[in-house]
């Protein structure tokens, strides 16, 4: 009778953990329509202002959508998944924003 099992003996533990690329993976499937969203916003702000938007305009837009994907990856690895998208975030709400305020003239309405 060796052979019997307590049940203090055998267990399982049950822990998924969600390391930092299964969490970059679902931020990218948003990705495209972040992307995309910022790219209608400059397309309405072009046709509502009256203010012609050059194609090169929406490609600068579109890249630095794409910057917030490089650097939460590359900030994901040394400090942490949420930190990192802080700072991607803020970077890039920056970014676009000084950009769209100087290309688009968004601060001098004349």
């Amino acid at each position: 009778m060796q052979h019997l099992v307590n049940s203090t003996d055998a267990g399982a533990t049950l822990v998924q953990t969600v390391d930092l690329y299964r969490l970059m993976q679902r931020a990218m499937k948003y990705g495209l329509f972040f992307v995309g969203l910022a790219l209608l916003t400059v397309f309405v702000v072009e046709v509502t202002g009256q203010r012609p938007v050059h194609a090169a305009q929406y490609v600068m837009i579109g890249f630095a959508k794409c910057v917030f994907f490089l650097l939460l990856l590359s900030l994901g690895e040394q400090v942490g998944f949420l930190a990192a998208y802080v700072a991607s975030s803020v970077a890039t709400v920056v970014l676009v924003c000084a950009y769209g305020r100087s290309a688009l003239a968004l601060g001098r309405r004349t």
